[in-house]
């Protein structure tokens, strides 16, 4: 097909090339035919383009080229054949370069879209890995506790029921995740709703009862009336909240009374949440990178801040964290605000 578009080409060019020899006569024997090698050298390569070279030169010398008339070749004929040739051949080295830089290319684009899809998958992997592991082991914590009140001499069904709910409650909490957690590593917009902080922040505090790091720490909450409810996927910003108050039990395990305290205050540009702990603060070394996926840790995968700023970014917030004068630190939390719901 390239082949025969070249031939076409060429056979074009000389038949406009015959209607206007009327005006230019033996000038410019091979001026239409330029088209056809560019054309074709641009569009299909080497070989279409050397074709429409030889055929341009073929056509030409038979119809437009006279050797054997009264004045030979002319000196503006042989100045034409040179421009023709030496365009032709440029133009088809050009094509022969513009293919390769193209196919490099195309194998370029492959393997970024592979590299994409694969880093897509071990950030879904990653965030799921480390995610799921705090719903899943409060409701393995709800389950435990069910199972000795029913063991024990006296058994509350109350307290069972009340257990039992709370471990469903994290149960629906993992499909929860996996759902908007697809959608995060897939860049696609939020669900968005208004949501109270108030509430969050006591689902979130729950959770963390439940595990080993936050049974001895005494929590606090302080949520300004104008400052309780964003605009935000509030499963996401939960697991935001879990992640900072898991951070900030373990950095008050040496304390003396281990203490972590959530407050909310509203700003010009959002609602700002604190999350501070009396615990060792950071170290200045980690501040900078403190929000990486770098971070190395025994308990976990080290991934759980650098969830936290993706989350907080896509929300169109910020997140920061700074070591207090008084020791210990905080983790500050910027979102978009919301008016309550009727």
């Amino acid at each position: 097909m390239p082949y025969l578009v070249a031939t076409g080409l060429v056979l074009i060019s000389f038949l406009a090339r015959l209607a206007i020899d009327p005006w230019i006569g033996d000038r410019g024997p091979l001026m239409p035919f330029v088209a056809a090698v560019v054309i074709s050298a641009g569009m299909y390569g080497v070989g279409p383009g050397l074709l429409a070279i030889f055929l341009s030169a073929v056509l030409a010398a038979f119809a437009f080229i006279d050797p054997a008339g009264p004045g030979g070749i002319t000196t503006e004929q042989v100045i034409h054949i040179i421009i023709f040739l030496v365009t032709g051949a440029a133009m088809t080295w050009f094509a022969a370069h513009l293919r390769e830089t193209r196919n490099r290319a195309d194998r370029l684009e492959v393997e970024l879209q592979q590299a994409q899809a694969n880093a897509a998958m071990g950030t879904m992997a990653g965030t799921l890995a480390h995610e799921l592991n705090q719903p899943l082991a409060a409701a393995a914590n709800y389950v435990a506790a069910c199972q000795q009140l029913a063991a024990g001499p006296t058994q509350s069904p109350q307290s069972m029921a009340k257990g039992l709910q709370q471990a469903e409650a994290q149960i629906q909490r993992v499909g929860e995740i996996i759902r908007h957690a697809r959608s995060l590593v897939k860049n696609v917009p939020l669900e968005r709703e208004t949501a109270s902080l108030r509430r969050m922040f006591r689902r979130a505090i729950e959770v963390v009862e439940a595990g080993e790091a936050g049974k001895k720490v005494s929590f606090e909450v302080d949520v300004r009336p104008d400052a309780e409810w964003v605009d935000v996927n509030s499963v996401q910003i939960e697991q935001v909240l879990l992640n900072l108050l898991r951070n900030a039990c373990q950095s008050t395990q040496s304390a003396g009374r281990p203490k972590v305290s959530l407050k909310a205050t509203s700003t010009d540009r959002g609602q700002l949440i604190e999350v501070r702990d009396n615990g060792a603060g950071i170290a200045l070394d980690r501040l900078t990178s403190l929000f990486s996926a770098t971070k190395s840790s025994t308990n976990g995968l080290g991934i759980g801040l650098s969830i936290s700023r993706t989350i907080v970014e896509a929300h169109g917030g910020n997140i920061w964290a700074q070591n207090n004068p008084d020791g210990g630190a905080s983790f500050f939390t910027l979102l978009p605000g919301a008016k309550p719901t009727p």
